[in-house]
């Protein structure tokens, strides 16, 4: 996948499949996350 200098179209974001995304430099949640983590559910969820 090429890097991009600028930001991406939403109609180029939908064109990159899913395996071609690079998760790398995203960190893991860590268990002070998890412990700080609330469940909030949408009003929309009607």
């Amino acid at each position: 996948m090429a890097k991009h200098n600028k930001p991406l179209t939403p109609e180029q974001i939908a064109e990159i499949e899913d395996e071609d995304i690079d998760f790398s430099d995203i960190p893991e949640l860590d268990e002070f996350f998890w412990e700080k983590a609330e469940i909030v559910e949408s009003d929309l969820a009607e």
